[in-house]
């Protein structure tokens, strides 16, 4: 009977083993690293954007342009954005000369009405204190003001921060994403990319992550539809810790 009995308890103890085992598997994250856009993602930063450019247009002789109008054509880096609003016919010495005082102005001005989301700080926290996620942010921002932004609005969030100039060719170009998987020693199936434009979901499907996309950003819920089949979209930042 004694031995019976010691064999139930150990039987016992073993099952309670396998039940704790499976339960702290399912807790854990599937995903090991998740990489953010920057803006229309993390942050709202139109305002500062729109300033920074109609100064420099307003400075060269040019048409100053909104801030509606400059929304639809962000997402592809500084240089690209000039070249979409200056005239077809300027030279590329113009635009070099509007290049260069676009990011002088800006980055004594980046966080003047530059805002994070609502949530996003909340999320971070979450994803960073509580799941223990690695984050990064690639964005086509230039590198600098990308890392004096995130400093500034969200520090001590993310282990990774890289932008334009930082040696890689811009998203879509899978460049940036390609080293983070290898600098963080994280396989590209364990890897996510949150971003609000086609830039962003061309990025994901080059570098081979799963993408999920953000609605409150710089474009609309009917336009990422149009993207694919593998668009996963969130309408508020809380949403995304469901999907991960």
């Amino acid at each position: 009977m004694e031995i019976m009995n010691a064999v139930i308890v150990v039987l016992v103890g073993i099952a309670i083993f396998i039940v704790a085992a499976i339960l702290n598997k399912n807790n854990q994250n599937y995903y090991k690293l998740i990489v953010f856009d920057l803006d229309g993602t993390l942050i709202d930063s139109g305002g500062d954007l729109a300033d920074a450019l109609n100064a420099t247009l307003d400075k060269n002789g040019f048409t100053t342009i909104k801030r509606e109008e400059i929304t639809p054509l962000l997402g592809n880096g500084t240089r690209k954005l000039i070249s979409d609003v200056l005239p077809e016919n300027v030279s590329d010495e113009i635009k070099e000369k509007c290049y260069r005082e676009f990011l002088e102005y800006y980055k004594e001005h980046d966080t003047e009405k530059t805002i994070t989301y609502p949530g996003i700080k909340v999320l971070l926290g979450y994803l960073k204190n509580k799941k223990r996620y690695k984050l990064a942010v690639i964005t086509n921002k230039d590198d600098a003001i990308a890392k004096d932004i995130v400093n500034k609005l969200m520090p001590d969030k993310f282990d990774y921060v890289i932008g334009s100039n930082a040696g890689f060719r811009n998203k879509p170009a899978p460049d940036a994403l390609i080293y983070l998987s290898k600098k963080m020693k994280v396989k590209s199936h364990l890897m996510v990319y949150v971003g609000d434009s086609e830039v962003d979901y061309k990025f994901a499907l080059n570098g081979n992550v799963n993408v999920i996309m953000a609605s409150w950003g710089y474009r609309d819920k009917d336009f990422l539809r149009q993207l694919g089949n593998r668009v996963n979209i969130i309408d508020f930042p809380g949403e995304l810790h469901d999907l991960l």
